[in-house]
């Protein structure tokens, strides 16, 4: 089913094949969506991932975190295919340290990817949804603000202040059948899933780190992109049109739990 046809999606963060924004970026092309992606990296083996499946898609190298960086990419996507539908912002920066040693440099370039870059990129779409009377906003947070997570303050502050984005715009931009629902992952191993001999992270826990995982969760399995393309498809489709202002947690129950 064609149920995206006519639609343009754009993406932050999916530059490379590995990662759930990636995974929405084939769904939403598979379904009959146009696709953008943005990224401070090249993104040439995603967008030749996508093109190989028939999937119409360009990328657009640019800095969602500055104004300018969101402005130069409208300005690509409207020349390109006339406006945005649906945003998905997935670019993240993730730096550990404990408080005392987070810059305030490191704070704001944590907080620019993760927060700033939504409202540049909202600022700059959200009026053509408004004119064609439909869009879908989808905010990734992380589950880390309901659960915690020491040594990465700025990193979960950002992502709680998402959800507080989430629940302030869907408030305002409803009445213009607009949606907005942010996806709240757990962690997702991103590389294995491409890769199962990729080496295990165990720099900070001295074990896999999935494996830890695993045990805060209720549900005995490591996320994988894959486990988000029913999410995003729902949320992305007139299937969640009665549906807004929520935080949708997919963590294998860690949240529950915690």
């Amino acid at each position: 089913m064609n149920e995206l046809e006519g639609r343009t999606a754009v993406l932050t963060g999916a530059g490379k094949t590995t990662g759930i924004a990636f995974a929405a970026a084939q769904a939403f092309g598979r379904a009959g969506a146009k696709i953008v992606l943005a990224d401070v990296i090249d993104a040439g083996e995603s967008i030749a991932a996508l093109t190989d499946q028939g999937i119409e898609a360009i990328s657009v190298e640019c800095d969602v975190s500055t104004a300018d960086g969101a402005a130069h990419l409208k300005q690509r996507v409207e020349a390109r295919f006339g406006g945005c539908d649906i945003l998905v912002h997935a670019a993240t920066l993730f730096l550990i340290a404990p408080i005392e040693e987070i810059t305030p440099q490191d704070w704001h370039r944590v907080v620019g990817v993760n927060l700033d870059a939504m409202y540049y990129l909202t600022h700059a779409f959200v009026g053509g949804m408004k004119e064609r009377g439909w869009g879908r906003i989808i905010p990734i947070s992380s589950n880390s603000y309901y659960v915690g997570s020491g040594n990465r303050v700025h990193y979960v502050s950002s992502k709680a202040a998402l959800i507080g984005f989430t629940r302030g715009l869907a408030r305002e931009v409803g009445r213009s059948g607009i949606t907005v629902n942010a996806i709240v992952p757990g962690v997702v191993d991103t590389v294995r899933d491409q890769d199962p001999n990729a080496p295990r992270d165990i720099r900070f826990v001295g074990r896999d780190v999935y494996e830890i995982v695993r045990e805060q969760q209720c549900i005995d399995m490591t996320l994988r992109p894959d486990h988000f393309i029913g999410p995003f498809m729902f949320l992305a489709t007139d299937a969640s049109a009665a549906m807004t202002g929520q935080a949708m947690l997919i963590d294998g129950g860690w949240s529950h739990i915690g």
